[in-house]
């Protein structure tokens, strides 16, 4: 049996690698980056620390990436309050 397809089915059809990212607000607020060392909220930490669950497992030029379960956090140098979760 042969099914005919219209434009409309293929706008249904979800990319099975796409990531939704969410921009929410936060209280993790990012203030420095310094090597390995990032200081966030008043308090310095590094590589494989905890903050409040979420695990800080990347330090880039501008930002930090935490991830807890399966949300990645991702905090950015001089965008304060902009958080993006994948």
């Amino acid at each position: 049996m042969n099914q005919s397809c219209n434009d409309v089915d293929f706008f249904l059809i979800q990319d099975p690698f796409f990531q939704k990212t969410t921009n929410i607000k936060s209280d993790f607020s990012l203030q420095a980056i310094v090597s390995n060392k990032v200081k966030i909220n008043d308090k310095w930490y590094v590589l494989n620390d905890d903050i409040e669950g979420f695990k800080i497992v990347e330090i880039k030029n501008s930002q930090v990436i935490l991830i807890k379960e399966e949300k990645v956090m991702v905090l950015k140098l001089y965008e304060k309050n902009n958080i993006f979760i994948h």
